[in-house]
């Protein structure tokens, strides 16, 4: 009791260690200080305390006034300190515990405990851990608290101190404390389970569980155990009694063809042991097996065979998810057989076993019976031979006894169990690993050597430091006998072994340790015993939790006698036989859980969350003390719906924000975290107390609940600040109705009693069956009061910070003061996910420093004077704490800005800004280093350059590992890459400054951009150059070998270049310029004594000097080896040598971190870290917008492959860095890096690229080389065009070889007219160059329909430097304008091509380059005019079907038509006549039509000078041949030609019009006339020939005579311009039309032969009657034909002319006669109508709409009938009324029959009613005779077209009366 009083009360205190306790009595306990003044009593019960000055922590006795904000006592409830304390003591103790640091390696104390953690690869993972849990009846008392995903505690440890200010208002403005918690733990809990006392007694032999097989010689003992280190193995072993059999397995994965067996083959073996011998063990090792996979496998082959399968491990991954079971000491009694049986039962039950020693117990048994091995391994076969177990062997494997001749330990044990050992590099199968899915699991052998240099050990160590966290986070190790034990059985026996490893198994961070050997069940907190100063296990995060797990149920019963009291480090001890199971969930988070026997396997006696720690090192720590059910019960529940889903929380402007998976821990009310503090203190802490209060209730009656629930929870819940509500639990079952009722009632009143109208404090919680919205409510509620718990919160700090703030300007103002508030607001924000309001927060408190900083005139250390300080801690805020870079009333500026800009970038990154980050951290790297430069005097050497080097590198690591692709908008991620790449770039400068100033200059490429960068890039400025050491002579001598060894690189061409300089001055200069004794007026000392030194590399200034200018050796009393003396009254300056070793020497000192030391070690290393920055900046520039700052870095990497020989990665980067160069003008920069390029591609042989940088290099301007170099260039190009190239190479010349035209007008030629072109070319080249041949395009401006062709050199042409004018011969272009081209052209087998233009200026100028393209044309071709004309010679009408002749008149027109070629193409109907030859005669005349025509394009013929020429043709293959006479004539060509009709020609009568086209008589044409020197030149028309019969006839009936004839007038029209004679002509009449007497059809007078004149008419007579008809013969012949022989005389010049008469028909003076013939179609009768229809006259009245009308027709028969015409019934006559139904309503009969006499004069009159329907204008109706022909029925009068219609009358409701 006194040493747990003793430990008490150091927890409470928090002592630092100075002070010291003794025991005392309680409640009269004292601290004091460890001095002479010390005095003691004697307390109430005996103890003695130490008394001594009055101490910080010293109280007065209880008083017990229970007054609140009293300090709580151990014993008592609470005290009244007096005022003295309050205004002095307890203030000064709150000092001294800010002030304290914290112990070395001592244990925090949590700060959270119930965690919840979110992980990428696990949604949900609950982690549930205790610290005391203390339940009072039936009310638990829980309080929920926002859990940080940062320690608290770990930034308890940065606050400090900031007192100094006499605030009244509060103590808070001025503190702000949070207590070290280095201390023990508390106690654990033992259990309270008491097992019932029975015997452990063994199985007997004939059991069923130890039963063999059924089989001859079945396979027993199988089992099966990992047979490799990654689990793609399983060694399969199995005894065999009758005989050996073949030692092999059969196996196959699941899913694949047994008939695809696999075949493995082992081994086998046998021992004996004393007086027993083994069966046949065989072994046999299956290979190969794919990861996850399930496997079935056959053992017995050849006799019984035995079938099992096993599941293959999931591939190696930090992620995978994976169980193991784990058991100890099994042994095989009755307690054995329920250990297996309820880890089978298990539904969790492991993947593979964890077996920790202790296996048969054969060693119990006389003689070591070996007997029990087989029967164990029948035993547990049944599990082992589907799951592999994982062996270690224990004390009972030992099997060493001697007095029976058994001297060779773990023999049984060896022979049966193999393991993997050798897989691991152990040589011992004791002590191995292997890994499987995410955990590395190392087996150790408590019976094996461990001291040093034992092969375990050696084994040990080397194992532990390859295990990679990364991809097996999970490390895990077995053992049997347990370090840390509690029970009063081998205690201490594996001490010796904890001594040995248990320091590297901290330092590895194993993550737990299981352990048997003791019968008994026992779990740890993570502890260690390896602290200095401290005896005994302490609280250690880095370390194990040990588990003792030898609680299987072997025969030597249990270990129940325990330690007491319990140790601090025991978190759970029970004397109980089970087994356990450790989940895997992922990376971060494993459930373990032990179960023992006697519960159901659902039930968890111990469990604790995992936290990984390598992924997820925080505190998970467990000891508990659990005497009630009713958290335990629902607390699964509650912690399953953590995080939050979604919440809504109030930020600072107080507007609501939505917090998805807000991570929240339910704690216990009795947590040590909710301990007791200072009142001073609890204020400052608010931001870290609960934010809600659940309170959970349970009751089963009313009186109960009155009686003693009622008042406690009136008093849990008296505090109105806190935010509280109930949960009721209900136990009540379903099935138990009066229990069910019960509990409804008890709600019922608990609502009443704590419920008001505002708000809802009481929910329900029914444990067997939970309502719906019982979730949505609890998370509601909570939600609810984290809100208002938040807002008070946030209220008070901003109340405490704006009363601080007003006191800025006030002497008493302390910044750190309001740093404690600003900080502890932004930890409440950042703990609610409010990381917004947390960022402002920290945003506002940097402007307030930098603010006071700049104000202040206190002269304040800058800090950064620390070792490791040059490591930039940017994203470290723990770096230092604040208490060691306090300065009075602020803090340093070096170590503050560094953490403020860690805490705004921790919260960027959870905001997942990571753009924000990268231009937060450029911008603070910059502004920080200006202020480095500062303080550079005061700092170490080259601090500043060291600090931004490190800084960068951190920055980028940081967001690199935070960065995903896809996440940023494009634009934003172009800009996030560009920051990183001036991170690059800036790191890059910075560390190339260093590696100069040690010496490294010659490695650094002298290229533009770092002379830009360098030059610009001042030196260090420390207060004193440093000195080189005494002991550095050597390194001085080799530096110097190094500086005059170094040469100027050769650049190619040989061309000789000043070095672009690396320094801001000479560095020479620089340095002993700040050498503290070196005077100012020796300048000639500060040059080393050498003459001439110029600004630029110092390098060049000690190497580039002329022996002459060399200051003789006298002038100099020293040697090259060593600094020597200097006579005089000052040190001799220091030489280059003695600045590099001595800066080397400097930032050795400066510089902490291995890494950056390492890349300045050496040459190489320094090249190999400035190609890592250059690739980084490089590669981060490409991918944003700034791409040309990467193609420039490229160029810088170009160089580094280029030196080391690797010239085709170097070409590749030139070439776009020249490319660059380039485009953007830049020609300075373009000279330096271009040979280089060349340089490579010439020993690459890459000739074409060669011969490209040859030209550019000749196309930069000429100042920029000599011109001997550039001769050097085109001696190269022209060499390697004339030499054996492999392939013709192209090569573009546009900026060497440039043309124009020649000034003035552009040249005009016609269209397809030759001519020649002059082009003006200007040559860059240094000197003449030969073109082979040239190539010029012209490209035309617009459109034209086939594209240009080039102009073609062949011969040689000279360019000359300079203006050079060159002839081209112009072939024949289409019209249109054109402008030069492309010019090309062949220099050996080189192919040129120059598409650059020349300016155009006077013909005197040299301006020759240009790149725009000139809008002057250089040739225009001219429309094409008219060359030839074709038309039709006849305007005239031919006669068809007949030859006729068609003239062409072809008119050439200033052109000439030689050797022309004319195509002629008929159209349909027309024909060419093949038996005559074509006529071309000359063309005299000229047509009426085309005289105009003629005359414009002077054309015309003098007729008086003509003289006619016939030539006769032949037409072959459609195309006619023009002889030489008809070139510039105009001439016609005659061809025979015949239209084809075999359409009849019909007439017109003279009431009918004509209707013939004139376009059915056209012919058409085509005509394709090609002519021109090459038949270039083509004319296509088209000729329309008209074509007719040679009469067009009209008839009429002149005059009927009393006897019925009639006179018929032909009246013929003549169609053609030709004199035409008829000679006959005769008319075959239609049937019912008889000729009148006998002539024969002719006409009745003899007018024959009968001459018409062109276009004139005649008549002929015919005399005609009526005929019968017969309706057959009428239907066959419709028409009359008129025949007509004629014959026409004409000539073809004007149209239509006598047919063309075969030569072989042909008779000289025979008239020719042609027949005509034209249809005529006559009606009969004519003029003999037999009816009359008149219609009546209508109403005077007019009609109306909706007015009966009686419409009348009068029919009238106009001649007697004869009686042979006279049909039956010829009295009657049909009629019909007719009208359109949407107009007329008819009324009476629309068809019917009337009676009408046969006789002339008859007459009948037809009435029908109507009705109109519509107004207006309309067609009345009409009255058919259907019966009667039209031609019968005459109708006069005729009726009207149209009537009118009115609208119907108004009508009137008024009566109108009428007149009497």
């Amino acid at each position: 009791m006194q040493n747990t009083l003793l430990n008490q009360t150091k927890e409470s205190l928090q002592l630092s260690p100075k002070f010291e306790v003794s025991a005392c009595g309680v409640g009269e306990f004292s601290v004091g200080h460890n001095n002479s003044n010390n005095r003691t009593m004697k307390g109430n019960n005996g103890y003695l305390v130490t008394m001594g000055a009055p101490s910080p922590r010293s109280r007065p006795a209880c008083t017990c006034s229970n007054r609140p904000g009293s300090v709580r006592c151990a014993r008592h409830g609470y005290v009244v300190p007096s005022e003295r304390m309050k205004k002095r003591v307890a203030s000064k103790e709150i000092l001294r515990r800010a002030l304290t640091p914290p112990p070395p390696r001592r244990c925090e104390k949590r700060s959270e405990e119930i965690r919840f953690f979110m992980n990428d690869s696990d949604t949900t993972q609950l982690a549930t851990t205790y610290d005391k849990l203390t339940c009072v009846g039936f009310i638990s008392s829980i309080v929920v608290s926002m859990r940080n995903n940062t320690s608290l505690a770990r930034k308890e440890e940065r606050h400090i101190h900031m007192g100094g200010a006499n605030i009244t208002s509060s103590l808070l403005v001025f503190v702000f404390v949070v207590v070290n918690a280095a201390v023990f733990c508390n106690g654990g809990k033992t259990s309270s389970f008491t097992r019932k006392p029975e015997k452990t007694v063994e199985m007997p032999l004939d059991s069923d569980v130890f039963e063999a097989p059924a089989g001859y010689n079945a396979p027993q003992q199988v089992h099966i155990t990992q047979g490799d280190d990654e689990g793609k193995a399983v060694i399969v072993s199995w005894v065999t009694v009758n005989e050996p059999g073949k030692s092999e397995v059969h196996y196959w994965r699941e899913g694949s063809p047994r008939s695809k067996k696999k075949v493995a083959k082992g081994h086998r073996v046998t021992y004996r042991f004393f007086n027993y011998s083994s069966s046949f063990i065989h072994h046999c090792t299956l290979k190969d097996l794919e990861f996850d996979s399930k496997y079935y496998y056959e053992v017995g082959i050849g006799h019984t065979k035995r079938q099992f399968w096993f599941m293959t491990p999931p591939e190696i991954h930090p992620d995978v998810p994976y169980t193991f079971g784990l058991i100890g000491d099994l042994g095989q009694t009755y307690d054995s057989n329920k250990t297996l049986a309820h880890y089978e039962s298990n539904p969790k039950k492991g993947q593979a076993v964890l077996f920790v020693g202790d296996l048969s117990y054969a060693d119990d048994h006389p003689n070591h019976d070996n007997n029990r091995w087989d029967s164990w391994a029948r035993f547990v076969e049944r599990s082992v031979a589907y799951q592999p177990w994982i062996w270690t062997a224990g004390n009972h494997e030992i099997d060493f006894v001697p007095e029976i001749g058994e001297s060779v330990p773990h023999k049984p044990f060896t022979r049966r169990y193999p393991v993997p050992y050798k897989a691991s590099g152990s040589s011992a199968p004791f002590w191995y690993s292997i890994k499987r899915a995410s955990a590395h699991i190392i087996v150790l052998s408590s019976y094996s050597a461990c001291g040093k240099y034992t092969p375990q050990y050696i084994w040990l160590k080397a194992e532990l430091a390859k295990v990679d966290r990364t991809k097996t986070p999970w490390l895990i190790v077995l053992l049997h006998t347990p370090w840390y034990n509690t029970y009063d059985y081998h205690y201490l026996e594996g001490e010796t072994m904890r001594v040995v490893f248990e320091p590297w198994f901290v330092k590895y961070k194993v993550d737990v340790v299981f352990a048997g050997h003791v019968h008994a069940y026992e779990r740890s907190e993570r502890i260690s015993n390896i602290v200095k100063g401290h005896w005994g296990p302490v609280k250690d995060q880095s370390a194990p939790v040990y588990i003792t797990i030898g609680d299987g149920g072997n025969i030597e019963g249990l270990a129940n006698k325990m330690i007491e009291p319990q140790p601090e480090y025991s978190a759970f001890r029970e004397a109980s036989f089970g087994h356990a199971i450790f989940d895997i969930k992922n990376r971060t988070h494993a459930h373990y859980s032990w179960h023992r026997n006697e519960d159901q396997y659902s039930v968890e006696a111990d469990s604790m969350w995992f936290f990984n720690r390598y992924w997820h090192p925080i505190d998970d720590s467990t000891t508990i003390e659990d005497v009630s059910d009713l958290w335990p019960a629902v607390k699964p529940a509650f912690e399953a719906r953590l995080p939050f889903k979604q919440g809504s929380l109030n930020n600072k402007t107080r507007n609501p924000v939505l917090v998805e998976k807000l991570p929240a821990e339910f704690i216990l009310t009795t947590d040590s975290r909710l301990r007791s503090r200072f009142p001073q203190e609890q204020l400052l802490f608010w931001f870290r107390e609960p934010y809600a209060t659940i309170v959970l209730v349970t009751c089963e009656d009313l009186d109960e609940f009155k009686t003693i629930l009622k008042p406690r929870l009136k008093l849990i819940v008296q505090n109105d600040e806190r935010e509280w509500f109930i949960v009721f639990v209900s136990r009540a079952h379903p099935a138990n109705d009066k229990a069910s009722a019960m509990a409804k009632k008890v709600y019922a009143k608990l609502e009443v009693e704590f419920n008001t109208k505002k708000r809802e404090r009481c929910c329900k919680y029914d444990i067997h069956l939970p309502e719906s919205n019982f979730w949505e409510d609890l998370e509601s509620k909570i939600m609810e009061c984290i809100r208002n718990t938040l807002d008070k919160r946030v209220q008070f700090y901003e109340e405490e910070i704006r009363k601080l703030s007003e006191q800025r300007l006030m002497p008493v103002w302390n910044f750190c003061n309001f740093f404690i508030l600003k900080e502890s607001l932004a930890f409440m924000f950042e703990m609610a996910h409010l990381h917004d309001d947390a960022l402002r927060e920290y945003d506002e408190l940097e402007l307030c420093y930098i603010e006071t900083v700049n104000n202040t005139g206190k002269q304040r250390d800058f800090g950064g004077a620390d070792h490791g300080d040059d490591q930039a801690a940017l994203l470290n805020p723990g770096n230092k704490a604040l208490t060691q870079i306090v300065q009075d009333d602020s803090f340093r500026e070096f170590e503050f800005r560094q953490y403020l800009f860690a805490c705004q970038s921790k919260l960027l990154f959870k905001l997942n800004r990571l753009f924000e980050v990268a231009s937060r951290g450029y911008s603070f790297i910059i502004s920080f280093s200006k202020s480095l430069a500062l303080h550079e005097r005061i700092l170490p050497f080259c601090m500043r350059e060291t600090w931004v080097v490190t800084a960068c590198l951190a920055l980028i690591d940081a967001i690199l590992s935070n960065y995903n692709d896809g996440l940023m908008a494009p634009d934003i991620e172009k800009r996030f890459f560009h920051l990183l790449g001036d991170l690059y770039s800036l790191a890059r400068v910075k560390f190339m400054r260093l590696a100069y100033l040690i010496g490294y200059g010659t490695e650094i490429e002298r290229s533009p951009v770092n002379s830009a960068a360098l030059s610009l890039l001042s030196w260090p400025k420390p207060a004193v150059w440093p000195s080189v050491p005494a002991d550095a002579s050597a390194e001085v001598l080799e530096k110097e070998k190094v500086i005059l060894q170094t040469t100027s690189r050769t650049k190619p061409f040989g061309i000789q270049r000043k070095p672009l300089p690396l320094e801001p001055t000479v560095l020479l200069r620089e340095a002993n310029r700040r050498r503290a004794s070196l005077s100012a007026g020796n300048a000639f000392e500060t040059f080393d004594g050498r003459q001439g030194i110029t600004e630029g590399s110092g390098f060049d200034a000690s190497t580039r000097m002329s022996p002459s200018q060399k200051v003789p050796p006298s002038s100099i009393p020293r040697t090259n080896s060593s600094p020597g003396n200097f006579d005089g009254s000052i040190d001799r300056p220091m030489r280059l040598a003695e600045i590099f070793v001595a800066a080397e020497h400097a930032l050795k000192k400066t510089i902490s971190s291995q890494e950056l030391l390492k890349s300045l070690s050496s040459s190489e290393e320094f090249e190999q870290k400035y190609l890592e920055l250059t690739k980084g900046a490089a590669d981060n520039y490409h991918r944003s917008l700034w791409k040309r700052h990467g193609v420039v870095l490229d160029g810088e990497i170009a160089a580094v492959s280029f030196k080391h020989g690797h010239f085709d990665q170097a070409a590749k980067s030139y070439e776009k860095v020249c490319a660059l160069y380039s485009g953007e003008g830049w020609q300075d920069l373009l000279a330096e890096v271009l040979p280089n390029l060349a340089e490579c591609q010439k020993i690459l042989n890459d000739q074409a690229g060669y011969l490209l940088s040859c030209v550019r290099l000749l196309s930069l301007d000429e100042g920029l080389f000599l011109n001997e170099e550039r001769q050097a260039f085109q001696s190269e190009l022209v060499r390697l065009a004339h030499s054996e190239l492999k392939d013709p190479v192209p090569l573009d010349v546009s900026s060497l070889i440039t043309f124009s035209g020649n000034p003035g007008p552009p040249l005009e030629l016609c269209d397809r007219d030759p001519g020649t072109l002059s082009v003006t070319v200007w040559s860059g080249f240094p000197d003449d160059i030969t073109l082979d041949s040239i190539n010029l395009t012209l490209v035309p401006t617009s459109s034209v329909d086939e594209g240009a062709k080039a102009l073609q050199s062949s011969t040689p042409n000279v360019l000359h430097p300079g203006r050079n004018t060159i002839t081209l011969d112009l072939p024949p272009q289409k019209p249109g304008s054109y402008v030069l081209g492309v010019l090309t052209g062949q220099i050996g087998q080189l192919r040129f091509r120059s598409h650059s233009f020349s300016k155009i200026g006077p013909a005197d100028t040299d301006d020759f380059m240009s790149y725009e393209k000139p809008a002057k044309p250089i040739l225009k071709v001219l429309r094409p005019r008219a060359l030839v004309d074709l038309d039709a010679a006849v305007s005239s009408p031919l006669l068809t079907n007949e030859r006729q002749w068609i003239g062409i008149l072809v008119r050439p027109i200033n052109y000439s038509l030689k050797g022309a070629v004319l195509y002629i193409d008929t159209g349909p109907g027309l024909e060419i006549d093949d038996s005559h030859v074509i006529e071309m005669e000359t063309y005299a005349g000229v047509s009426e039509n085309d005289d105009n025509k003629v005359q414009k394009d002077g054309a015309q013929i003098d007729s008086l000078n003509y003289e006619k020429k016939v030539e006769r043709l032949t037409l072959h293959n459609g195309k006619i041949e023009f002889p030489n006479w008809a070139s510039d004539t105009p001439s016609i060509i005659w061809v025979l030609v015949r239209a084809m009709s075999d359409m009849l020609s019909r007439g017109s009568s003279s009431v009918t019009t004509r209707r013939e086209s004139i376009v059915d008589a056209m012919r058409t044409i085509a005509l394709n006339l090609e002519f021109g020197v090459y038949h270039n030149q083509i004319f296509e028309r088209t000729l329309a020939v008209h074509f007719t019969y040679p009469f067009y006839v009209t008839t009429r009936v002149t005059d009927k005579c009393n006897d019925g004839t009639l006179l018929l007038q032909v009246i013929l029209h003549s169609e053609v311009k030709a004199t035409l004679t008829i000679y006959d002509a005769w008319l075959d009449l239609q049937h019912g039309f008889i000729h009148n007497g006998q002539t024969e059809g002719r006409p009745s007078s003899s007018l024959f032969p009968l001459v018409i004149s062109p276009t004139s008419k005649a008549g002929i007579l015919f005399s005609i009657c009526l005929g019968k008809t017969n309706g057959e013969e009428d239907r066959k012949q419709q028409e009359s034909i008129l025949n007509i022989k004629y014959g026409i005389s004409g000539d073809r010049t004007i149209g239509a002319h006598p047919p063309v008469m075969d030569e072989s028909t042909k008779v000289d003076g025979a008239r020719q006669e042609l027949i005509f013939k034209n249809a005529i179609t006559l009606q009969r009768p004519v003029l003999d109508p037999c009816l009359a229809v008149g219609f009546l006259p209508l109403p005077s009245d007019g009609l109306r709409v909706g007015q009966l009308v009686k419409m009348q027709w009068r029919v009238e028969r106009l001649k007697d009938l004869d009686e042979k015409e006279v049909p039956e019934q010829n009295d009657e006559v049909l009629y019909e009324v007719k009208a359109n139904s949407g107009n007329w309503m008819i009324a009476g009969r629309k068809r019917g029959h009337v009676s009408l006499s046969p006789k002339q004069g008859a007459r009948i009159i037809i009435s029908v009613l109507c009705m109109p329907l519509v107004a207006g204008y309309v067609r009345p109706p009409h009255l058919g005779l259907p019966d009667v022909d039209e031609a019968n029925v005459s109708c006069k009068p005729a009726g009207p077209h149209l009537v009118c219609v009115l609208p119907p009358a108004l009508s009137s409701s008024f009566c109108i009366p009428v007149n009497s």
